[in-house]
């Protein structure tokens, strides 16, 4: 391996000196506590803000921790349909606590059709409203 000078404008200047490595030269040390006292939180700080801008950091964090249930800034919808052969009539309630409190909400609902059992009807609890699509919702997760 050669080194040489280069200046501007100009390529490398042949003849070159050879570079001479010795064996018993130390190689420095790589400087571990500059990047993990100085870079590191920088750059966790650049991915935290990547998530925030690119991502759904609340859908995230409620699906990593709240995967059958209602995160505690979600709102829960319940859906009863008395028949459960015809899903276009329906009865609901919105903005519900938790999937427990929509759960008793379909009991009386049910219970009030004389459907205590939900033999004949059928419901479902949608969890964190994401968006409308015309007139459909679309829920994180839909539970019963």
């Amino acid at each position: 391996m050669y080194s040489g000078v280069r200046r501007a404008g100009e390529g490398f200047i042949y003849p070159l000196r050879p570079i001479t490595v010795d064996p018993g030269d130390r190689v420095p040390p790589i400087p571990t506590r500059a990047i993990y006292c100085e870079i590191m939180p920088l750059l966790i700080i650049l991915a935290v803000g990547l998530w925030f801008v690119f991502g759904d950091p609340g859908k995230t964090t409620a699906n990593w921790f709240w995967e059958k249930s209602a995160a505690p800034w979600e709102s829960v919808d319940a859906f009863y349909y008395p028949d459960r052969t015809d899903l276009t009539i329906h009865q609901s309630r919105v903005n519900l606590d938790d999937v427990d409190a929509c759960r008793i909400w379909v009991r009386s609902a049910a219970a009030a059709q004389g459907d205590v059992l939900l033999m004949r009807g059928d419901y479902e609890c949608g969890v964190g409203k994401i968006e409308n699509v015309y007139d459909l919702s679309v829920y994180r997760i839909t539970v019963r």
